[in-house]
């Protein structure tokens, strides 16, 4: 029992108040995400829209591009949004751990 009492102390001095940045970098990345699948999806329906006839060539054209830009910067936004979450949970949780465990390893 006196384990898990030092467990307890252990997260709630050290890993728990990280926990509140750590969310709302993850929810970053995840809004990043949600805008990649949405530009793909939207390009993907103009590209429909353009072969049902729904839309003439230069406003499928223009659609297309727009969602593909959208999409190029989506990627890139979330690729440095969730590098920078991971790097911030290796520096805030898992490198505590091994301190905690393992003082001075590397």
């Amino acid at each position: 029992m006196d384990e898990m009492a030092t467990f307890e102390k252990f997260y709630t001095e050290k890993i728990e108040p990280s926990l509140p940045r750590l969310r709302a970098e993850c929810k970053q990345a995840d809004i990043w995400h949600l805008v990649i699948v949405l530009a793909g999806l939207l390009g993907f329906g103009t590209f429909i829209c353009y072969y049902a006839a729904v839309l003439t060539g230069e406003q499928a054209s223009w659609l297309f591009v727009l969602f593909a830009v959208t999409l190029v910067f989506g990627v890139h936004k979330y690729t440095r949004r969730n590098d920078r979450f991971t790097d911030d949970f290796k520096a805030a949780v898992i490198k505590k751990i091994i301190d905690e465990v393992c003082p001075g390893l590397v």
